[in-house]
């Protein structure tokens, strides 16, 4: 980086030859302009080291860093700008003060301004990282996915002005702002784990172990619930599978279409669905009851091995980018694939999970639902 005296040379100096040859009022003119243009690069200068070494967030900063387009840091090459740095930081510390917020997101004190620093750091990088590979993958959201989620938000919460005035409350955001903030990277982020989820090469191991796990079952007379209770990936591992009785309607179509075409104590092929891999025994059929208008029911248990986690998938691809922060003190932690703070370390309020839940702070399902549903009540 040039320093500011060097560039203050470099302006000045056409104006200066030009000077000589000048009449004493255009001298005048001149000097005075060249002085400007001298004061202006300094201050620049000045501005552009505070930001990256004082970490300063002064209005004046703001205002600087809206005008000239210096990055916070890079990713693969590609900016994410100082301006949107400073206003995440600031939305994040005003959003931290309620209490809604700082609850849903696990902390138990306000995080410490080095704290919302990382986080806000972090963040940035990791959205990125997911637009880059989204990209690649031709994964995106469109403005009809947007406001099919924003109504059923709405819906969910009451109506489009009660949630208006929740983000309002919470974030000092209008709603445009929290759709482009919020619900844009909240529906990448499904759709990108929708597209890892059917790939079969990255998914390779867990159909692998699926069909593995049907063998056990089948040619390995195994029995079902205690191979579901030694392998399963989800939260039927520790009743042995057992899924309980339900009508059709209540489960993915892809499980009730196995389970209500199955015999008692027959087993499925493996299911393919979003989530994962699933194998089905039927353990009880229940007729529907004309009389009391009640449905076909079905009692089964599964296997389950899930696809590839999203976040795992991400950790992998994160440590193979280029993420440059210019921040002192903030680098990226390859291994880790994370952004942490190696400078001066301030007190952290207490907290532990330093990096972790700043998703959870501005959240569409946890923090804006909550607060709307409990504005409605009160």
């Amino acid at each position: 980086m040039q320093k500011p005296l060097e560039n203050v040379k470099k302006a000045v100096a056409p104006i200066s030859r030009g000077i000589k040859a000048r009449s004493p009022m255009k001298k005048l003119i001149l000097i005075i302009v060249a002085t400007v243009v001298g004061i202006v690069i300094v201050g620049t200068g000045v501005s552009i080291v505070g930001m990256y070494v004082g970490h300063w967030e002064s209005p004046i900063v703001k205002d600087v860093a809206k005008v000239l387009p210096v990055p916070a840091l890079t990713v693969n090459g590609h900016w994410r700008s100082y301006s949107e740095y400073l206003d995440a930081v600031a939305t994040l510390d005003y959003s931290f003060n309620q209490a809604a917020v700082l609850q849903a997101s696990g902390y138990t004190v306000k995080p410490s301004a080095q704290e919302l620093r990382t986080m806000v750091l972090d963040r940035m990088a990791k959205e990125e990282i997911i637009n880059q590979v989204a990209k690649k993958r031709g994964v995106s959201v469109t403005k009809a996915d947007i406001d099919a989620e924003m109504k059923k938000l709405a819906d969910q919460t009451g109506t489009e002005a009660q949630v208006a005035a929740q983000v309002q409350q919470l974030y000092k955001w209008d709603l445009a702002t929290f759709r482009d903030k919020v619900i844009q990277p909240y529906l990448l982020r499904q759709h990108l784990q929708d597209n890892i989820s059917g790939d079969a090469t990255i998914n390779a191991d867990p159909a692998a172990r699926a069909q593995a796990a049907l063998a056990r079952v089948t040619t390995g007379k195994e029995d079902f619930q205690t191979v579901a209770k030694a392998i399963n990936e989800d939260a039927t591992k520790s009743t042995g599978g057992d899924m309980g009785i339900y009508a059709k309607g209540e489960k993915d179509p892809l499980i009730e279409a196995a389970a209500f075409s199955l015999n008692v104590n027959e087993t499925s092929n493996v299911i393919k669905a979003l989530d994962g891999y699933y194998i089905i025994k039927v353990l009880e059929k229940i007729p529907a009851d004309t009389k009391t208008s009640t449905p076909e029911k079905v009692h089964t248990a599964e296997i389950f091995i899930a696809v590839v986690p999203l976040d795992t998938w991400l950790y992998d691809q994160s440590k193979t980018q280029k993420v440059t922060l210019f921040l002192s003190g903030y680098k990226w932690d390859k291994d880790g694939a994370r952004v942490v703070y190696s400078g001066k370390k301030s007190s952290t309020n207490g907290n532990t999970n330093t990096t972790a839940n700043v998703n959870a702070a501005i959240d569409t399902n946890t923090t804006v639902n909550a607060n709307t549903n409990a504005a409605a009540s009160q």
